[in-house]
């Protein structure tokens, strides 16, 4: 069967459709999809460079087969476990108390969960060598903290309905958190939700969150990518992932979702290990971004929200309508060990989703932009190293950049700039030949 798909897709692309291996692009020039000059989340990071960066670089997912649970069940190779969103599976839960040796108690009913309330529930530990009265410490959901042993979990009523996800691709969205890196860059997580985990033997769980990780330098040009594959995230080169224009491209492996850089790895990975883990379908295709698909083939999905931040040091916080991220419990229904358990969200997976993340900084110290005037740029059209020249206003001090966000260097420099771009976020190639001034800062974002 795989032999065939994949003639069909040769088919395909002779027959004009986009390639699956296109060349990488270059990086988005100037606004395009958001509102400027805005920092809901407070990490930073303008809200318009965070949608624009995430919507370059939004990944195309090679979905295994898709099948119904019928047939699963007579023995046709596939994934009946398809994507969902948060609304959706909230709907289609309740919410619990996990006691440790103690019973599990009713917080929320089926048809009562929203994003709201999710986070504002409170219940107090029972205690075992009390009979079970609830005597210990009291616990919130909206806590930022996640305890194993006591917690909240939201749990499916009906698992034929909730178990296989949402049927429908405009139903399926993809999670961003978008934050200042380590290498003077900024990283995008894209984070997938399922409802539902059918894995090898009896390793099965409610709910899966999967994600990769972009990790762009300080031009806005991506220089490796992590796919998270159960408990061994794998860094690759840019280089060595397959792009759609401008868009990694991941194979998604049947049953566990774990995210693969390639068709062939999956297939040959512990504990995927099967010729059918994951599939080269241009029919099904997950378009994540919105408008993706086109007249290409695939599945067109519905768009990328924002997550923002967890609350932290410096006023950071989830976008406005996304505070659900702060939920401390499990989404899924408990079982009898990590292995058969609902996760933990996105937020509350600490390892993931702090990982390489940094000041924005790429030099030994830096000062947050405060104002916005003008970026200068060593390449044409906008490109290259962003720069801000500090003899503007008589060396006042201030650092600026285009739109005012952005961390700048201590470091003076002199550079040779080809264009740059003003606050109304306009491009000019003021200088084709190069123009070559000193003190210069770098603009880190």
């Amino acid at each position: 069967m795989k032999r065939l798909i994949a003639l069909l897709g040769f088919a395909a692309l002779v027959a004009g459709c986009s390639d699956a291996s296109q060349p990488l692009a270059s990086a988005p020039d100037g606004p395009k999809h958001s509102v400027w000059g805005v920092d809901n989340d407070g990490d930073g990071i303008d809200d318009g460079t965070e949608a624009d960066l995430a919507n370059t670089y939004a990944p195309l997912l090679y979905m295994p087969n898709l099948i119904t649970r019928d047939q699963a069940g007579s023995g046709v190779s596939g994934d009946w476990t398809w994507p969902a969103n948060v609304e959706w599976y909230l709907a289609n839960t309740q919410m619990r108390f996990h006691h440790d040796n103690c019973p599990d108690h009713q917080i929320l009913n089926l048809g009562t969960i929203n994003t709201s309330n999710l986070i504002t529930q409170s219940h107090q530990r029972a205690t075992s060598w009390l009979g079970c009265s609830h005597s210990g410490t009291t616990y919130n959901s909206g806590e930022n903290t996640y305890d194993a042993e006591n917690h909240f979990f939201l749990q499916a009523v009906y698992d034929d309905v909730t178990h296989p996800g949402v049927r429908d691709a405009s139903g399926w969205k993809v999670y961003t958190h978008v934050y200042y890196n380590n290498i003077g860059g900024i990283s995008i997580q894209y984070w997938f939700f399922y409802a539902y985990n059918d894995f090898i033997a009896g390793f099965n769980h409610e709910s899966d969150w999967e994600h990769i990780t972009v990790q762009l330098n300080g031009s806005q040009q991506a220089v490796s990518l992590v796919y998270a594959a159960h408990f061994s995230p794998k860094t690759w080169a840019a280089g060595d992932i397959s792009w759609y224009g401008t868009h990694p491209q991941v194979w998604v492996a049947d049953g566990s979702h774990a995210s693969y850089h390639s068709e062939s790895e999956c297939d040959n990975t512990y504990p995927e290990g099967s010729a059918e883990s994951c599939w080269t379908n241009l029919g099904q295709r997950w378009f994540t971004w919105s408008g993706g698909k086109g007249s290409d083939q695939g599945l067109q999905g519905g768009g990328l929200v924002n997550m923002g931040e967890m609350p932290g040091t410096g006023g950071k916080r989830p976008m406005p309508g996304q505070e659900w991220i702060r939920f401390s419990g499990h989404w899924g229904e408990e079982g009898t060990s990590d292995l058969t358990s609902g996760q933990p969200g996105p937020g509350q997976h600490a390892d993931d989703w702090n990982a390489g993340m940094g000041t924005g900084c790429g030099e030994a110290s830096c000062t947050p932009v405060q104002a916005a005037y003008v970026s200068h740029y060593t390449g044409a059209d906008c490109t290259g190293t962003e720069s801000y020249y500090t003899p503007y206003f008589g060396y006042d001090g201030v650092r600026r950049s285009w739109n005012g966000t952005g961390m700048a260097g201590t470091t003076l420099r002199t550079v040779t700039n080809r264009s740059y771009r003003d606050s109304s976020g306009s491009c000019v190639n003021a200088w084709p030949s190069g123009n070559t001034l000193s003190d210069f800062v770098t603009i880190y974002r």
